[in-house]
């Protein structure tokens, strides 16, 4: 009984996080093609600062202010900071500028096919060369 309990919470709290972006993708396609007075560039550079501005507050309130301003300084930004962390960090970047251009010019739709295509490429991808056994679980995730 509890074990169903879980596997009931575990799929609501997944269809509402799937909900809530599902929203957020068309709010925020159609805040990029309604708001045209401003530049793309321009556009992305708000959404990204408030970005950066959320990250901050939460850093400092989870690990209260004192530790937290420690954190930020440049010598602790970046401990542990390793060459496969700064490529993720700028491939990161670089599909969020083209997927955001995507939309400038696309449908949310069409945007949302292409990427449920390439996660299917990289499983294919990850299953011929990386030995990837996909479990019921991932399959599910997948479809």
């Amino acid at each position: 009984e509890a074990s169903f309990n879980f596997q009931l919470v575990s799929v609501m709290v997944c269809l509402a996080g799937s909900m809530c972006s599902a929203c957020a993708n068309v709010i925020y396609e159609w805040v990029l093609k309604h708001n045209s007075h401003h530049s793309f560039w321009e556009q992305m550079i708000v959404g990204n600062s408030q970005a950066v501005c959320v990250g901050i507050v939460i850093l400092l309130w989870r690990e209260g202010w004192s530790t937290g301003i420690t954190l930020l300084t440049p010598e602790n930004l970046f401990t542990g900071f390793t060459g496969i962390a700064a490529m993720a960090v700028v491939l990161q970047a670089t599909s969020g500028i083209i997927a955001a251009g995507l939309l400038r010019y696309v449908d949310n739709i069409a945007d949302l096919f292409a990427h449920a295509g390439a996660m299917f490429m990289t499983a294919v991808v990850s299953y011929l060369f990386f030995e990837l056994e996909p479990s019921v679980v991932f399959c599910t995730g997948m479809s």
